[in-house]
């Protein structure tokens, strides 16, 4: 048996080198790298959809708040002569390109006349709106030209006194900016007659 052993003790070897050690430290850092990469790709899928739950939200609250100025249009056209002044808060009957003025939806400072509501169903969130009847401004002794649509042939066309058989729907132009969490905002306009 000595000769066994001597044999077993002579195939070990005398010194290690420590290339197992390296080789499995390397292999250790590319498996954390890998799953602090995979940890940072999930945080930022969530984020995104976050942020595009905030984005769709504000836009449903631009919707509502143009239905609530489709039925304030609605209840304001049943007086005569009521949409030829500011029938309510936020309402212009004229358009600013029509009078040679700037209206840019993205620029804020553009909206002559807006409203800022307070009053919102969630916290943080605000709604602005203005609303423009696509007419020309009113000459002195003449009848108001509006973009619109012809109620009797079902086309649109600009509206001149002369036709005045044809009875023409001006249309109206209702920009809604909100603003909500995450720094979402969402501008709509929305053409209604």
């Amino acid at each position: 048996m000595s000769q066994y052993r001597a044999r077993q003790i002579a195939a070990l070897p005398t010194s290690q080198r420590g290339v197992v050690l390296f080789i499995a430290l390397i292999a250790l850092v590319v498996m954390s790298m890998v799953g602090i990469s995979m940890v940072r790709q999930m945080t930022s899928g969530q984020q995104i959809v976050g942020n595009l739950a905030f984005k769709l939200q504000a836009t449903s609250f631009a919707d509502s708040q143009t239905e609530q100025v489709l039925v304030d249009l609605t209840n304001a056209g049943k007086t005569p002569g009521l949409l030829d002044g500011a029938a309510f808060p936020g309402y212009h009957p004229e358009a600013p390109e029509f009078k040679a003025q700037a209206f840019d939806a993205e620029d804020e400072s553009t909206w002559e006349g807006k409203v800022r509501l307070k009053d919102t169903p969630v916290n943080g969130v605000h709604t602005t709106y203005v609303v423009h009847r696509l007419c020309y401004p009113k000459g002195a002794d003449e009848a108001r030209r509006c973009v619109g649509h012809e109620t009797s042939g079902g086309r649109e066309q600009d509206s001149d006194p002369k036709d005045l058989p044809k009875q023409i729907q001006p249309y109206y132009r209702v920009t809604t900016l909100v603003e909500g969490d995450r720094n979402s905002r969402s501008i709509t306009q929305t053409m209604i007659y």
